[in-house]
């Protein structure tokens, strides 16, 4: 929306191959910045005969002639909201009222509405009746016998903005609001009295009026007024029955400005008799912990001594065996699940009684069992009181693992994520992560396979990322094993490469990626970006390979998850084998290309590379088939085997057919 003849247009446009011009409604847009994404604006007009839209189409073109366009229409608005307000005339007119919190309502006529407020407090609105109509309402507490200002406005899309000015004074009897005790309230009570509280909000009171109170023309008291608010303690019988409370505003003058009258009513306790009000955890309750204690809520005090809770609990099955109470199975070298059989048997534990004697705990000396029924007994001078029984949740999943260097030292401060689950969890310094400790039983981990990620985004830029399949049954404490999350080479920097680059020249030129045909796409969804190569030995490398195709070493590519679309042209430099390269005349005339399944998270091969053994180098015969960049080198295979490399390089065998039979052999 706009409010001028003119209108603005602006926006970015993007591409892989640069952006070369912007045009909008057909004339060349201003454009700023260069490359694949620029920022672009151009100026447009309405036309003079009265036209209240226009139709705008932006379109973008890249360096390869590839258009893209988005059409689109923007409305000339020079109309300001209407604001209608019922019963009330405009400043500078006195608007006198009679009611605190005075009620304001009336309606706000605009089709492209943005927002309204009333003393710069922001308002809901409604639709009404009427069309492009919103109706809304507010409550303004008044002070008694001042001017009140009332600004509201509104405003639509286009900043066009309407305000109406009000002034209200107050001119009646006051509101009594009484907040304690409320109207109906039933009270407990002991002994012969009660200080009652009363607590009373008179809005608009000047803070030297006063309330009087009076109990059932009985007892009677006096409070001040401050700020709108009384409060007060008045003592009455705590006889049970009904009670009839009377109030009144008065002036310095002894003038009557208000009077309320509401009821309540008193129980003395030793009339009733002794129940449980709720206990916690509640009868028949599911998902409890096995560390919860168990509270009592009485409806009046008890007497300590003559208080009795049992508790008893059945269980047949496995838990997790922990040495005491509470015990941290993260903190424990050895976890075990036993079995565990229990039929009512009598829980060890004590009670604590609570001030007011209203509320009693019974804490056990150990932790329940996983899956066990509790049951409950309340006694009161060996009279049962109440029968419960709540169930245990069932045994949790937990998962623990372990990261460590390449040289197998353990790492602190990795983050390991498990996307699917929402999770995140941080290596302690002993390498290990756990992920399920210290979770309700609502939030147990679900059984399956997830995929985890160490060190996701390259948090700590001093490693890696490492990715893996995490197997999870339910009820168990699993495993998932030592990650080794390689070490990043300090000495080798990050390098930026791009879809459709010719040359990628990475980890000091022993290893080029001609990507002309290829896209690239980053983690973070752009299509070039930075990354860090270097040399791993096998042993050092987290993932497995085929037996057939088993490299000694492979470049390591960060960050993981860098996405491969078309063929990608390779060429190694061929490392020395115990300080020579003579073992380069000996290994054949073609190798097998590897790279990184990541379904499989595997390595697999990828397709067949070309032994220069003069220059010391392997080219890629072919594009190499990547889905990612994570890992990429090369495995020799036997002379008997060099036929089938062969075969799939004339095109021959596929790549599936190449891998089936290099198993086979």
């Amino acid at each position: 929306m706009i409010t001028e003849n003119f209108v603005v247009i602006k926006g970015t446009a993007a591409s892989g191959f640069g952006i070369q011009q912007v045009l909008v409604n057909g004339q060349t847009a201003q454009v700023t910045g260069s490359g694949q994404s620029v920022s672009f604006e151009a100026l447009l007009q309405f036309a003079a005969d009265g036209q209240n839209e226009l139709q705008v189409t932006v379109e973008a073109f890249d360096s390869r002639g590839k258009r893209a366009a988005v059409s689109f229409a923007v409305q000339y608005d020079a109309s300001p909201p209407l604001i209608a307000v019922a019963s009330l005339q405009p400043a500078p007119a006195l608007n006198v009222v009679t009611d605190t919190p005075y009620p304001i309502s009336g309606t706000v006529t605009e089709r492209n509405l943005a927002g309204v407020t009333i003393n710069g407090q922001s308002i809901s609105v409604l639709p009404a009746a009427a069309d492009d109509a919103y109706a809304f309402e507010a409550s303004l507490i008044l002070p008694r016998g001042e001017e009140q200002q009332l600004i509201i406005e509104a405003w639509d899309l286009a900043a066009n903005r309407t305000s109406l000015d009000l002034v209200l004074k107050l001119d009646a009897a006051l509101d009594i609001e009484v907040i304690s005790p409320r109207d109906g309230a039933e009270l407990l009570a002991s002994g012969e009295t009660l200080d009652l509280t009363i607590t009373l909000r008179v809005p608009g009171a000047a803070d030297e009026d006063k309330v009087r109170v009076q109990i059932d023309d009985r007892w009677a008291t006096t409070l001040d007024l401050a700020s709108g608010t009384a409060n007060g303690i008045l003592a009455i019988s705590a006889a049970s029955g009904e009670h009839h409370m009377a109030l009144e505003v008065v002036s310095a003058p002894d003038a009557v400005l208000a009077r309320r009258t509401s009821r309540f009513s008193v129980v003395n306790t030793a009339s009733i008799a002794l129940a449980v009000e709720r206990q916690e955890p509640a009868n028949s309750a599911v998902g409890v912990e096995p560390n919860e204690f168990v509270a009592v809520y009485f409806n009046k005090p008890v007497d300590p001594q003559q208080l009795q809770i049992q508790v008893l609990e059945t269980v047949h099955g496995l838990t997790y065996d922990t040495l005491e109470k509470g015990a941290d199975i993260t903190q424990l070298s050895q976890v075990e699940l036993v079995e565990v059989h229990r039929d009512r048997e009598p829980v060890p534990g004590g009670i604590s009684q609570f001030p007011g004697n209203t509320m009693a705990a019974f804490y056990a000396q150990r932790d329940f069992a996983y899956g066990s029924t509790v049951y409950v007994d309340v006694l009161v001078n060996n009279e049962y009181l109440s029968r419960t029984s709540f169930t245990v949740r069932p045994l949790p999943t937990f998962i623990q693992g372990f990261v460590a260097d390449q040289f197998m030292q353990p790492i602190a401060g990795i983050a390991v994520a498990i996307p699917e689950l929402g999770r995140t969890a941080t290596t302690d310094g002993n390498g290990s992560y756990g992920f399920g400790f210290g979770d309700k039983a609502l939030e147990t981990i679900p059984a399956g396979r997830y995929r985890g990620i160490v060190n996701p985004n390259l948090a700590n830029r001093s490693f890696g990322t490492v990715e893996r399949w995490i197997n999870v049954e339910g009820g168990r404490l699993n495993s998932a094993g030592m990650t080794l999350l390689p070490i990043l080479n300090p000495e080798e920097p990050f390098r930026h490469i791009t879809s459709g680059q010719q040359a990628a020249v990475l980890a000091g030129g022993d290893l080029t990626l001609n990507l002309t045909e290829a896209g690239l796409v980053f983690p973070d969804g752009r299509v070039q970006g930075n990354v860090h190569v270097q040399f791993m030995k096998l042993e050092q490398i987290a993932y497995p390979s085929l037996p057939s195709a088993t490299p000694n070493w492979a470049f390591a590519v960060q960050p993981m998850g860098v996405e491969v679309s078309g063929p990608v042209a390779l060429t190694f430099a061929m490392p020395p084998l115990y300080g020579s390269h003579d073992y380069a005349a000996h290994i054949g005339a073609r190798v097998i290309l590897i790279g990184y399944d990541p379904a499989a998270m595997q390595l697999v091969p990828v397709g067949v590379g070309l032994v220069d053994a003069d220059n010391k180098k392997v080219t890629s015969e072919g594009g190499a088939a990547l889905e990612r960049l994570d890992y990429l080198g090369y495995a020799l295979v036997d002379a008997e085997k060099q036929e089938i490399l062969e075969r799939f390089a004339k095109g021959e065998i596929s790549l599936r057919q190449m891998i089936g039979e290099l198993e086979a052999e």
